[in-house]
């Protein structure tokens, strides 16, 4: 089983990297938005592989999130959703927002997929809703994180630059429950708290 693939970026079309790990040429296919990732021929990458046998075929589809393999791996259990569908499905939406159409039984959504059709969106909505929802709900929780530690990262920039020092920006952004993608209230939330404090 080949879990993952740490190599050489060797070329890359729309649908498919070649990736050299040593002195092999792996085909990996992927999401579009993966692929946009990678970078350009010759860039060191990381990517977790999921190997699919069917039938005379072998062919390892690649991710760059554990999160969109898991994503991969349920939707292939579906009757009807083999490994290309699945990938096309992921390369349409995206994970977050294929899940949550899954979740929400948005069949029209789903059968919106290149290849996949109505009926086959109604089986994905039956057979992973359940599932769908829990993840769903974990890829919300990681977006709202990963937001949080963006505007932290935009607010503490901006008070640096007007010459606070990391103390004393740790201690001011302490506390705050505002929106957390306004980067701009948590900066003048910080602004008041030093001009308390000074």
């Amino acid at each position: 089983m080949i879990s993952f693939l740490h190599g050489i970026l060797h070329a890359k079309t729309a649908q498919y990297a070649l990736i050299e790990v040593g002195g092999i040429g792996f085909q990996l296919w992927m999401p579009t938005s993966s692929l946009s990732q990678l970078g350009a021929p010759g860039a060191e990458v990381f990517a977790l592989t999921s190997l699919q046998i069917r039938e005379n075929e072998i062919t390892l589809f690649g991710f760059l999130t554990e999160e969109e393999r898991s994503l991969f791996e349920k939707l292939i259990t579906v009757s009807g959703i083999g490994p290309k569908i699945a990938i096309a499905s992921l390369s349409t939406y995206g994970t977050a927002m294929l899940a949550g159409f899954i979740a929400h039984g948005d069949c029209s959504a789903l059968a919106k997929v290149p290849g996949l059709g109505k009926k086959t969106a109604q089986r994905i909505v039956l057979e992973l809703r359940p599932a769908f929802e829990k993840m769903e709900e974990s890829l919300l929780d990681m977006g709202r994180d990963e937001k949080d530690r963006d505007t932290a990262g935009a607010a503490t920039d901006v008070l640096y630059a007007m010459g606070f020092t990391p103390q004393e920006v740790e201690k001011a952004c302490k506390g705050y429950h505002g929106d957390r993608g306004d980067v701009d209230a948590l900066v003048r939330y910080a602004l008041k708290r030093l001009g308390q404090t000074a």
